[in-house]
């Protein structure tokens, strides 16, 4: 299971936006990046798309142990059934991040996955009471699940065999991101846009696959879907122009 220390889950983040003043809404889950001396925010595009006009979107900074205020430009998958995003932070959120770690290429394996891996899902579940703006109220607790390739998968809605990665998960391995056993969490929607990760086998370090976008829970299943990281280079290509052919090297074919 991916430790809490693990630098992973250090670039995870929740996101939130301001109702109105004093309050706010649990969003999702992001991921900070930095590629090429820029600097980004990945989650679900239905997580960013949700930020209404008037509010502000924020996230967590718990070295400042401040509410940052994050924007920039948005850019979104072609596919809709993809479902990612990738917002690049103006100066100022990178600002109000400060301290915090961001994921980079390192972090990354876009490798083909095999049944044989193990994985595991990270994401800050919603919680509908969780309206407080004091200070302990923003340290949510992540939600880390394991799983394995799924296999013999039911259809599924808007489901992408070449960009989507599905996990079947163990029920009998949920823990909260201190390594406490956990259950499903009553309201699993603020996992959006969180980590799919590949665990190593037998030596080295966690590394990000795929940002998780939906889940099919059933009485005795649960099922997470996401969307393969070599998609994210694909908006990076198109965000940072100058560094295309560096970043190709990382796209399999057919995402090219």
């Amino acid at each position: 299971m991916i430790s809490i220390r693990s630098g992973l889950l250090q670039s995870a983040v929740p996101l939130y936006t301001s109702v109105e003043r004093g309050y706010f809404r649990n969003l999702g889950t992001g991921l900070l990046f930095s590629l090429a001396g820029e600097h980004f925010l990945v989650s679900a595009q239905h997580v960013i798309g949700d930020v209404q006009s008037g509010e502000s979107f924020l996230a967590f900074n718990p070295v400042r142990n401040v509410a940052a205020t994050i924007g920039g430009r948005v850019v979104e998958s072609f596919e809709k059934v993809h479902d990612l995003a990738v917002l690049r932070l103006d100066e100022k959120s990178v600002s109000s991040l400060a301290g915090m770690r961001f994921a980079t290429q390192l972090d990354v394996d876009t490798s083909e996955p095999a049944a044989t891996d193990a994985y595991c899902v990270v994401g800050f579940p919603n919680d509908p009471q969780f309206r407080s703006t004091r200070v302990n109220a923003w340290k949510a607790k992540p939600f880390v699940c394991a799983g394995v390739l799924g296999q013999k998968l039911p259809p599924l809605q808007n489901h992408d065999q070449r960009a989507h990665i599905v996990l079947d998960v163990d029920l009998s391995m949920l823990v909260d991101g201190n390594g406490q056993a956990a259950s499903i969490p009553a309201v699993l929607r603020g996992i959006s846009g969180g980590l799919i990760v590949r665990l190593p086998t037998v030596s080295g370090l966690p590394s990000l696959v795929a940002v998780q976008h939906a889940v099919f829970p059933s009485r005795d299943r649960l099922l997470v879907r996401g969307t393969l990281w070599s998609y994210v280079f694909g908006l990076f290509n198109l965000e940072l122009k100058g560094i295309s052919s560096a970043i190709s090297l990382l796209l399999p074919k057919h995402s090219r």
